[in-house]
């Protein structure tokens, strides 16, 4: 059986990073290599900022969580890149939530 881990080509979303745990796991995963999409309340908080500037591991998004729609457009975007492989090889990414 073929080993499901946590690699390289992973990409973490996490949710609330303007501030508080979800600004720091960002920083945490981004550190140890692994890519993550920090979704942010405010694109221009002062934590989305500083994520931007921190590392190439790390996509900040707006994302409004109340906003049906805006979920689905970020899901879309995501999914889009994707197939795009823009995220490495083409179909061998792998996507992780953190709420």
């Amino acid at each position: 059986m073929e080993s499901r881990g946590v690699g390289y080509d992973s990409w973490f979303s996490c949710l609330g990073c303007d501030s508080g745990f979800g600004n720091a796991l960002a920083k945490l995963l981004s550190c140890t290599g692994l890519k993550v999409y920090a979704c942010c309340l405010d694109g221009n908080s002062d934590g989305a900022k500083q994520l931007r500037g921190l590392s190439r591991n790390i996509e900040v998004l707006q994302l409004d969580i109340t906003s049906d729609q805006n979920v689905q457009r970020i899901a879309r975007m995501i999914e889009q890149r994707k197939e795009e492989g823009a995220y490495g090889e083409k179909g061998r990414e792998k996507e992780y939530l953190f709420v």
